[in-house]
Order: structure tokens, then sequence, then C-alpha cells
């Protein structure tokens, strides 16, 4: 395919991809972001730690031209992501001829699972775009000597950890180039002047969120309090009773390979190993200091990915979707035969499809919240119904019947005797809590109601919502 043909494709799958955009909040995280558009506040978890500061402010500025906060986030990342086709492309040129780097840009752009993921008002969409520009300034400051490329690496880096923290772990490319820099120059002010720079460009973002919540005493209590309940309780890091085997096999085969690359489609598996029959090595691979740098980022985030992110959310893996594909297609172009590069494309057509289908699916398919949102509001009695995290969008909908977060069965107990006259419901989430906290026999107690379901690639948490309903008061000996 023809560099013109392929810039043609990827202007019809961008126009198709904005058109399919569908701006509704279905998970706390995604009601957190839209609500710190239209009012920031740390304390509120408008959003929660760590702000995202960026992120909201890059919505804030959309919302002057667009009144939707929802609306103003999706576009922001939109803007965002089509920005990457410069600095993908010419990472990719620094590999392989002008025809195979357009083929290769329009590979990345067209991944089905990021596609997705990018729809949805998160932070991960705008993080992901940054990266990539993150990325090509340290490639052009190895490749070219170039100081302000140096600069430029600094501060995206800060704008890229105040749009998402979790990505913190790229910070071994500033290290990685400072080391190089050193080397070539042997300068301890040339150092210490990219430091300055560096702690300048970290402190802007910091001391905004400080500002917000009005202390440093505050925004520690914040920081440590989200730190530790994201590695000791419910962020799904690894933990001291963590199978690290069957952890390591879903996160590579389940989050990365199934998910990510082929989003759960068994034809585009197929397509892709087809692909590895036809590369044949036909010259030595330059390990210079840019595949050394690649690789290191790569293989930083992977560990990180593994031991410090909960990996029942396989959005967390996105970074190594496409830093993957993207080292694996120069790969694969720069050694495959002929035939191999038509299945190259013929799996870039696929992806594009799958991509479409999943927005079309995302845009049409309501999600499993606003299902039992809808049947309860249609309830003509007194109604309460206790949820695990779903209680963040019913606030956010502002729903008629009465919901609270539970935590335990005691507190349940309690709280539930004090609505004598409601209906009384609890989710599947909240079940299985009380499961983990070894309540018995709960199906002597609750009665299964309704079961709803969604796109489960768009949130595996709560695509799927069994309502229960509580069959009858209990006494205090219960």
């Amino acid at each position: 395919m023809k560099t013109k043909g392929l810039i043609g494709v990827l202007v019809i799958y961008w126009i198709m991809r904005l058109s399919l955009l569908s701006p509704l909040p279905a998970t706390w995280d995604e009601v957190d972001f839209v609500l710190g558009v239209v009012e920031y506040d740390l304390l509120k978890m408008q959003p929660h730690f760590p702000g995202y500061p960026f992120f909201i402010l890059g919505g804030m500025v959309m919302s002057y031209i667009i009144e939707s906060p929802e609306w103003a986030l999706l576009l922001f990342i939109q803007i965002l992501c089509i920005s990457t086709i410069v600095p993908q492309y010419k990472m990719a040129s620094l590999f392989l001829s002008k025809e195979k780097s357009w083929l290769l840009t329009v590979a990345v752009q067209t991944l089905a699972y990021p596609t997705l993921m990018m729809s949805l008002p998160m932070s991960e969409g705008a993080a992901i775009s940054i990266l990539w520009w993150y990325i090509w300034f340290l490639f052009k400051a190895l490749e070219e000597n170039n100081r302000q490329a140096v600069v430029w690496s600094i501060v995206l880096y800060s704008i890229l950890l105040g749009t998402r923290l979790s990505y913190i772990p790229f910070g071994i490319g500033l290290i990685y180039l400072f080391y190089r820099r050193y080397i070539e120059n042997k300068s301890i002010s040339e150092l210490a002047f990219y430091g300055l720079i560096a702690c300048i460009s970290q402190l802007v973002w910091v001391t905004a969120l400080i500002a917000n919540v009005g202390s440093i005493k505050s925004f520690l209590d914040v920081a440590t309090g989200f730190t530790s309940g994201h590695f000791q309780d419910w962020g799904g890091a690894v933990s001291a009773d963590t199978n690290i085997v069957i952890r390591f096999l879903w996160y590579v085969f389940h989050n990365i390979i199934w998910n990510g690359l082929f989003s759960t489609s068994l034809i585009l598996a197929g397509v892709s190993l087809v692909a590895f029959i036809f590369v044949r090595k036909r010259k030595p691979f330059l390990i210079g200091p840019a595949v050394l740098l690649f690789v290191a980022l790569y293989s930083c985030y992977f560990l990180w990915g593994f031991f410090a992110q909960n990996i029942d959310k396989p959005r967390h893996i996105l970074p190594l979707i496409v830093l993957g594909v993207f080292g694996l297609h120069v790969l694969l172009l720069k050694f495959g035969t002929k035939r191999m590069t038509t299945i190259l494309v013929f799996q870039l057509v696929l992806q594009g499809i799958i991509g479409i289908g999943q927005l079309v699916e995302n845009k049409n398919s309501k999600p499993a919240v606003y299902q039992v949102a809808n049947t309860l509001e249609k309830k003509d009695v007194p109604t309460l119904l206790y949820t695990w995290e779903e209680t963040r969008v019913f606030e956010y909908i502002d729903v008629t019947f009465e919901h609270k977060r539970v935590f335990t069965y005691s507190q349940f107990l309690q709280d539930s005797k004090r609505y004598p006259n409601h209906d009384i419901y609890v989710t599947n989430a909240v079940i299985n809590g009380f499961e983990q906290q070894g309540v018995t026999q709960l199906d002597l107690q609750f009665e299964r109601i309704e079961h709803f379901s969604s796109f489960s690639l768009r949130d595996p948490i709560y695509s799927e919502i069994t309502l229960y309903q509580l069959k009858e008061k209990r006494g205090d000996d219960s």
C-alpha cells in the first residue's frame, strides 16, 4: 500500500472514530474525572489523588468550547491522540523507509483495544499521547545530541506525571539520557542544570495540588491514604498472599496478549501469528542507544504493571500494547518478506474493523450500572440499594431511589434496620464482599432478582451486575 493510500486510510479511520464517541461515565474513575472538570477539588475526590491536574486542565480548557464536561475531556483526548501521528512516524523513520514508517504509524493508530480505551473520559488516552511525544524527544536527544530535546524531555515527563502518575517508571528514560549525556560531555554542571529543570517542572503541578487541598500536611495525608490503599487494600498490587505464577500468566496472556493485542478476537490472533512465519533475518539489527532506551522503557513499565497495578483492569497495560506493537512491527517490517508485509496490511485493516465495531458496541450498549438505575427508578415503592463502587455513578446521574455504599456485613445489618418500609437491594459486588468477610448462607437472606450485562471489554469489573433483594428484615440478634 502506497503512502497516500495509508494516509487516506488513517483519515477515514479517524473520521469514523470521532463520529462514534460516546461520553457516558460508567465507572468511579470516569465520574471522578468528569466532576473534576466541573469543580476541581482533591478532597472531594474530583478527581481522586493524585489529581491528574494536566488532564483535568485540558478538559477545563475544552469546556470553554463545549459545555459538556464529558465531551470536553473526550475531545481533549482525541486531539492529543491525533497529534501522536507525528512522533510515531518520526520514530519509525529512524528504522524504516518512508512507506513502511507510514504503515507502522497507521498500524499503531488503528489498534482496536487502545482505540476503545481512548474513547473513554479517562486519563489513559491523554497519558499515552504525551508518552509518545516524551519518547520521541528522548530519541531526538540521544540521536542528535540536542540540548533543547533534553529540556523538552524533562518538561514532557513532568506533564506525563501530572496527567497520570502511574507512568512514573518511564522516568528510566531520563536517567538513561542523563547517563549518556554525562558519558559524552563529562559535565557535572550540565547535569545539575537538567536536574534543576526537572525539579522545577515537577513542582509546578505538585504545588498546584498542595494549593488545592490547602496545606502540605493535607496533601501528605491524602497522598499517604491513597498510596496505602493502592498498595495494600484495593489497588490490586502484589501482596503476601498473591500467587505469582497465576498472576503472571493472567497478566501476560489474558491482559497483554488476549485483551490488548488481539482485543479478544480469534481471527486477529490467527492473522497476527501467521505474520511471524514470513520473518527472516536479512542483516544485523544495530542495537544503538535508541533501541536500548526503548527496551529499558518497556521493561520498567512491564515490571511496574505486574507488581504494582491492578491486573483486574487490563487498561493499565496500554503502554505495553502500543509500545510493544511499535517495536514488534519495526522488526517485522525490517526483516520480513513482502508477503509478510501484505499480511500486516490485512492485520491493520482487521484491527481497524474490530476497533470501529467496538466503538459501535460501546455507543449502543448502555452500561450495566445505568440499566440497574433504570430498573430501580421504575419501582413505585420506597427503594434502597446497597452498592460497592457503583454508588459513585448513581450519585452522578442523580437517581431518584436511595443508595448507599456499604463496606461490611455488620454495617449493612445495622443500617438496613433503619428502613423497615423499604425494599432493600444489594449488588453482586456487595454479596462478594460479604462472602470474602466470611459470611455464609447468604442465599437464605437474599433473593436473586435480575442480571444486567454490558460491554465487558469496556469495563470488565462492572459490566455484569446482579441485583439481589433482602428477603426479610432481620432482628438485632442476626
